[in-house]
């Protein structure tokens, strides 16, 4: 079976555009972007996934207009959770998280 998933693999790199590469590894917990994506049991969850490597209470900041944008980033980071989040319970400390970030900004 993996033989045959690193075949499917190196197949589809062949359609990728040159210079694009496809990783593969095998593990139980993965990201891609920003999606975490778990298999417990052999279920799949899947959940934000938030890096170590980012400040996790800063906006991005624009000069004009940030108010606006800040309400923009506001939805999408909203919409985002509600697509990436598997359970409700997980939505919920999504959506904690992302006020606790909006309340430390103003």
């Amino acid at each position: 079976p993996i033989e045959q998933l690193q075949t499917i693999l190196d197949e589809l790199e062949q359609l990728l555009p040159s210079g694009a590469q496809l990783t593969s590894f095998i593990a139980t917990t993965v990201h891609f972007m920003d999606c975490l994506i778990d298999n417990r049991r052999g279920n799949l969850f899947t959940n934000v996934y938030h890096d170590s490597t980012v400040q996790p209470f800063l906006l991005p900041y624009i000069p004009d207009h940030a108010r606006l944008s800040h309400r923009k980033w506001f939805r999408y980071i909203f919409i985002h959770a509600f697509h990436y989040c598997c359970s409700f319970e997980d939505f919920e400390d999504e959506r904690i998280y992302i006020d606790a970030i909006f309340l430390a900004n103003g």
